[in-house]
């Protein structure tokens, strides 16, 4: 009768130590996939903040083919951004610092906001933006993203 309560133990000893093992192993295994998300969209979002600074002061008529296209290379990104946050893989924080973020840039530049705008209206690329908040009386106040 001892083996069998000893071997009850050992049994719920194992079940107990498997499973934190591999809650450890899950945490882990997120907190790798945090990372490489973080360093993909912060490497691609370096590349691209020098040539979205450039865009702050140009309407849209004047944009060149170029930098019509670095616009949507953001929007793509702030698309993937968002799409890994709705599936769970990235926190609260994080999102809001990067929310907070693609809205200041629709904000502050004339050209990004009204392809924007475009996009969403036509929905050019087969998708809408809908990581944008809009509203209609004021769909850039940034009282609304803090």
């Amino acid at each position: 009768m001892e083996a069998l309560y000893g071997t009850i133990i050992l049994g719920i000893v194992g079940i107990i130590v498997t499973w934190y093992h591999e809650n450890q192993r899950k945490k882990l295994q997120h907190n790798r996939l945090l990372k490489d998300l973080f360093t993909e969209f912060n490497t691609r979002y370096n590349d691209l903040q020098d040539k979205l600074y450039e865009l702050r002061d140009i309407e849209r008529e004047k944009l060149t083919p170029e930098q019509k296209e670095n616009i949507y290379k953001y929007f793509d990104l702030c698309a993937e951004e968002y799409f890994w946050y709705k599936n769970k893989s990235l926190n609260d924080e994080i999102w809001k610092a990067w929310n907070k973020g693609m809205n200041r840039w629709y904000a502050r530049s004339e050209a990004v906001k009204t392809l924007w705008i475009e996009e969403k209206e036509n929905d050019s690329k087969g998708y809408i933006s809908y990581y944008l908040k809009s509203w209609d009386d004021d769909p850039f106040s940034m009282e609304r993203f803090i």
